[in-house]
Parts: C-alpha cells; structure tokens; sequence
C-alpha cells in the first residue's frame, strides 16, 4: 500500500498531505457524542471524493487526505496522522469512513457518513479505516 510523503498541500500517490486545519467550522452534536461539522464545512472543506484525517478537534493540525480505499494500521504510522491519533474528519458529500479501533479492520466500528469536528469517545483510537464514495 502506498503512503504519502510531500510537502504542505502537495498531491502524492492518490492522497494530500496538509498542515495545519481551517481556523474553525461551526458544529453541533451529532450522534456517538461525536461534533459534526456544518454543510458549509462538510462540502466546501474536503477536496474531491478524499477524506481528510486530522490529529487534532476542529479539523485542525497534522492532516492527511486520502482516496476511497483500505487504510491499515501501518499506512497510518507512516503518514503525517499516526495510528490512535485521529480526533476529527473532512467527509465529502457522497463518502462513507468507517474507523476500527485495532489494525486489520477489527474491534469496534465507528461510521461517519458527513464531517465530525471531534469523533467523541472514538478520539485518539481509531487503527483503520475503510472509505466508500459514490
């Protein structure tokens, strides 16, 4: 599986590697404890059909983009947004994530089908991710 490794906002091997998240996005609380993100934020804010993963509350810090596909634990801890770092996600319109809390997709299943400012009691534990779009 291939990982990325570019600079600020560069394009690499189906995934983009950002600094650090917009400033803010309005939000409100969503299921699971979770903070969804608004409409404004959950389209305007993911680039094309990637999920972005960001390792901080807010889609802020570290941050990693990334194509529909299977995401393991070893392709997070070679990537800017390491294994249990996760704590919010950009998803496009059209776009299923689905994170597990241990590598090879085992243990429990959280599914975000719009953006999440904070993945609630999910933040921090999420292994690998499998990502569907239309």
């Amino acid at each position: 599986m291939k990982w990325c490794v570019a600079a600020l906002w560069a394009m690499t091997a189906g995934c983009v590697v950002h600094g650090a998240g917009p400033a803010g996005h309005p939000g409100a609380t969503g299921a699971m404890g979770a903070t969804t993100a608004s409409n404004t934020a959950q389209n305007g804010g993911c680039p094309g059909n990637q999920v972005t993963f960001y390792d901080d509350e807010g889609l802020r810090g570290a941050s990693l983009s990334v194509a529909p596909g299977r995401y393991d634990a070893e392709f997070f801890n070679n990537s800017p947004v390491q294994n249990d770092t996760v704590r919010s996600v950009c998803v496009p319109a059209r776009c299923t994530v689905t994170l597990y809390e241990h590598a090879n997709f085992e243990g429990a299943a959280h599914s975000y089908a719009q953006s999440a400012l904070s993945l609630g009691d999910f933040n921090g534990s999420a292994s690998s991710a499998v990502i569907a779009c239309q």
